[in-house]
């Protein structure tokens, strides 16, 4: 099935809406929930994915420098972080040696609590000008142009794939570079995908196949068990940000039933689940006036924190290889002149 459709992506939230008592449009609906979800995750976002400050730094190293065999001493010096979040990707971003030219970024993110965050951690950032924007890139001034685009952990929260790359396509210069990151790999050999990743050691192991049992995703089981330990960890029982999510959903007549952890990813997470993804074949239709210079995937077993040292070396065997079978995936592309 691979990338939804704009209309597939609404039309599958149909069945949660009408599980969950919710009235309006499928758009109307996906908004207000995201808009709720990520403000209630901002404040506990860099800890229950604590994994992403493990494996991204090694990935954003190996592609932009993938990208710096492709181009002529370029040097950029004006970002846009889109869904920047807690700031993480340009945090990664200006480490490396495209990075340390920059001189002027824009936040964007739909959550003002996420740009809260991100703006917190900008203050360490010295000597680059910031720039927070609360909204959508359709939503920027045409007049907006920039030398790199990132987007980290991003591509499977939008239903329309194709409405959203022709707004970078807008905003970027010819001989731009737009890099993302951390999405779920539609292209890798689901045969040798599962077998990696059932290769993990318990108990995750036993949370995982279980979950696969009862048809839930791969990646909604492991987001599931991030959840529980961070909860089993810290004490938050009822308070975690599942459960402050549903509260302000019901307060505002969102939903008239609390929805359930993995029905909120299906929302949230458009284009993750059984037989979904991002897949570079479809996105090259999509970008064609972009070259795709580096692509990588990583993260071929599982969570780093589940595996044991001979998988941790193989990983990054893997991930030396260009091996294109791992969950998530990174590539980088520029705009033709």
């Amino acid at each position: 099935m691979a990338i939804r459709s704009k209309e597939d992506a609404y039309l599958s939230l149909v069945p949660l809406m009408r599980k969950y008592g919710a009235e309006g449009t499928a758009r109307e609906f996906f908004e207000l929930i995201n808009e709720h979800f990520h403000n209630e995750e901002a404040a506990v976002y860099d800890k229950i994915h604590a994994e992403m400050w493990d494996i991204l730094p090694r990935q954003f190293e190996l592609l932009v420098a993938d990208a710096c065999q492709e181009i002529d001493s370029m040097r950029p010096t004006t970002l846009i972080d889109i869904g920047c979040g807690t700031g993480l990707a340009f945090e990664l971003f200006r480490s490396t040696s495209l990075g340390r030219s920059i001189d002027q970024v824009h936040l964007l993110d739909t959550s003002s609590s996420m740009l809260s965050a991100a703006r917190d951690r900008g203050t360490k950032w010295a000597g680059v000008r910031l720039i927070f924007f609360k909204g959508e890139v359709s939503e920027l001034e045409h007049t907006a142009s920039f030398d790199v685009a990132l987007a980290c952990s991003v591509l499977h929260h939008i239903p329309d794939l194709p409405g959203f790359f022709g707004e970078v396509d807008r905003i970027l210069k010819p001989g731009s570079l737009f890099f993302h990151f951390q999405d779920q790999n539609d292209d890798a050999d689901s045969r040798v995908l599962t077998r990696r990743k059932l290769e993990v050691p318990r108990p995750a192991r036993n949370i995982i196949r279980s979950a696969l049992a009862g048809t839930i995703a791969l990646d909604v089981a492991q987001r599931s068990y991030r959840v529980l330990k961070q909860v089993f960890r810290e004490g938050r029982g009822d308070e975690d940000y599942i459960a402050r999510t549903n509260k302000a959903l019901l307060t505002r007549g969102v939903i008239k039933r609390a929805m359930a952890a993995q029905d909120l990813w299906r929302v949230t997470d458009i284009h993750v689940g059984d037989e979904l993804g991002i897949s570079l074949r479809q996105m090259r239709c999509m970008l064609p006036h972009y070259e795709l210079l580096s692509a990588r995937t990583y993260q071929f077993f599982g969570q780093p924190d589940q595996l044991t040292p001979r998988q941790k070396r193989e990983e990054e065997t893997l991930i030396n290889d260009h091996d294109m079978n791992g969950s998530l995936l990174a590539a980088v592309w520029r705009k033709k002149s």
